[in-house]
């Protein structure tokens, strides 16, 4: 609206000028020159209104701001149309002819000069305003903003040749520059279309979108970015404006690809950031002008690591519940199995002591009474860890580190299964070492020295030796047990900790177990941050490690 107000302003002044060059007297002359001020009174006022509202710098105009757009228009109109009586605008007004022409001769008074420091004031702001939108638009719409940046700048050099005097003498040629204006603008206004988006209401488009937004032209140079994307990734800066896509860092690889390969439109890819791993699905679109001609290609980037944090939470949980059904099959795997026989045996031996109660000896029924008891404690044994492994499996088993002395622990548990290697004939061996102080559960390293010991007793035969101790480095320390029992082949080795519940190997004796000592000991030994492995040669024994860190 306020453009087509400036335009009617300036054919108001360019055809009443065009009348008074051709009048034939000076009272037609002048009579054409106050029609004139109609219009160029006015051109000032509307063009910084149509600067500010398309540059959308207009939020303070209202009833009460606008009109003071038009003081100087309304005074410059009075004085000039009284300049006859007061002579305060034009003085000793005189009519010319020159080359043809009639042209207005006239002394310029005080009003005259107001009023065209009011026109250099009003284009002066116009460029200032374009310049600061200018600086804040990108791309397309810099272009734009040239175009309208050669329309006012017209008027204005015209208006500097008129008061320089350059030109045909006499004759104003300021219509003239106003009328180039119209039509560099018009040119945008219909063909390029510029008034139908302006560049600061794209710029507050863009700026606010939550997406990150980053523009190519057809050479595949960076024109623009908005902040959106420089809070996904603050190392890309204003100086990346003319940078090409192949000189992008490579944490942005798949911005290329988008670029390189037309028949991918979108992607998903993952950063590692400086605040952390983030994920982000990138989409590609192409750019034309008015003319259905490619002119660049946007990208679009929009924040989807919730979305993925959630996925993967989702894949976690239904892991978890696979493993927590394998858990649940291997636990009535090893009740079916392993707990049934020895209660099996409990009460078979127990039944022949009822049914045979007073016709055994007292050695008999001794040696009875002992197969229960161990066969009761193996079944205990085999509970407990049955318990403790289902706890780590299921996150239940506390953990509750503390300082603790494995030098201790070794003793207490050798002299715990004393008994048992008395039992085959093995000699348990304590050496003493390096002071094997540690951060850590206290019970959950009983369960490892333990069943790591029982294992070595399971597979050592009558005779043999059982040696354990522990040794200190700057990190952790490690504790070894080693054996002189049957040794295991190096593929069994590579699978020993990670091998199903049941698939075990029977000892010297025929003991059996269920196959979760050695995986329980890997659950406690990781939990620990801390790791476990196993050197042993086939038919010579075993030695099975296992490291802590100290904190």
């Amino acid at each position: 609206m306020n453009f087509n107000l400036l335009m009617l302003c300036v054919t108001i002044y360019s055809f009443a000028y065009a009348l008074e060059l051709n009048s034939n007297t000076l009272a037609e002359a002048l009579f054409w020159n106050k029609i004139e001020y109609f219009g160029i009174s006015c051109i000032p006022a509307f063009f910084l209104l149509f600067v500010l509202r398309y540059t959308h710098n207009d939020a303070w105009l209202g009833n009460k701001t606008i009109p003071l757009f038009f003081v100087i228009p309304a005074i410059t109109l009075v004085m000039h149309w009284n300049t006859s009586q007061h002579g305060l605008f034009y003085r000793n007004v005189h009519l010319e002819p020159m080359v043809g022409l009639s042209v207005l001769v006239f002394e310029r008074g005080f009003f005259y000069w107001l009023h065209i420091v009011y026109i250099n004031i009003a284009l002066l702001a116009g460029f200032i305003i374009l310049f600061f939108s200018y600086r804040e638009s990108q791309g397309y719409f810099r272009r734009q903003l040239k175009m309208l940046f050669l329309g006012v700048a017209l008027p204005w050099i015209v208006f500097i040749f008129y008061i320089a005097g350059i030109g045909p003498k006499g004759i104003d040629l300021n219509p003239f520059g106003f009328m180039l204006m119209g039509l560099v603008i018009g040119y945008g206004l219909f063909f390029q279309q510029f008034l139908e988006i302006t560049p600061v209401a794209f710029s507050a488009i863009f700026r606010n979108m939550r997406e990150g937004v980053i523009i190519f032209d057809a050479g595949k140079r960076i024109t623009g970015f908005n902040p959106a994307l420089t809070q996904y990734f603050p190392f890309i800066k204003e100086q990346w404006i003319g940078v090409s896509a192949a000189n992008l860092p490579v944490i942005l690889n798949p911005l290329k690809n988008l670029l390189e390969n037309p028949a991918i439109d979108e992607i998903e890819f993952p950063c590692e950031l400086n605040s952390g791993r983030k994920y982000f699905h990138a989409a590609i679109s192409l750019l034309f002008d008015n003319r259905s001609r490619p002119q660049g290609y946007a990208i679009i980037l929009f924040d989807i690591t919730a979305r993925k944090e959630a996925e993967e939470k989702l894949e976690e949980s239904e892991k978890r519940l696979a493993q927590l059904n394998v858990t649940k099959d291997r636990i009535l795997s090893v009740i079916a199995h392993d707990l049934r026989n020895p209660f099996n045996q409990v009460i078979g031996f127990s039944e022949v002591l009822l049914a045979q109660a007073g016709k055994y000896s007292e050695e008999k029924t001794r040696e009875i009474l002992g197969y229960i008891h161990v066969t009761s404690l193996k079944a205990s044994q085999l509970l407990e860890n049955l318990l403790q492994w289902v706890g780590a499996q299921t996150g239940r088993f506390s953990f509750v580190p503390e300082p603790v002395d494995i030098n201790i622990l070794l003793k207490e548990n050798i002299a715990m299964l004393g008994g048992a290697a008395a039992g085959k004939n093995i000699r348990l061996v304590y050496s003493s070492g390096e002071q094997g102080i540690v951060f850590a559960d206290r019970n959950m390293l009983e369960v490892i020295i333990r069943n790591l010991l029982s294992n070595a007793l399971k597979f050592t035969g009558s005779g043999g030796m059982i040696e354990t101790g522990c040794s200190s480095d700057d990190d952790g320390i490690t504790v070894y047990v080693k054996d002189t029992g049957t040794g295991i082949s190096q593929e069994q080795a590579e699978r020993l900790f990670t091998q199903p519940l049941n698939e075990t190997t029977k000892g010297t004796m025929g003991e059996k177990g269920s196959g979760m000592g050695l995986a329980l000991c890997k659950e406690f030994v990781e939990q620990h941050h801390g790791r476990i492995w196993v050197e042993s040669i086939p038919g010579k024994g075993s030695t099975f490690f296992f490291w802590l860190p100290k904190r």
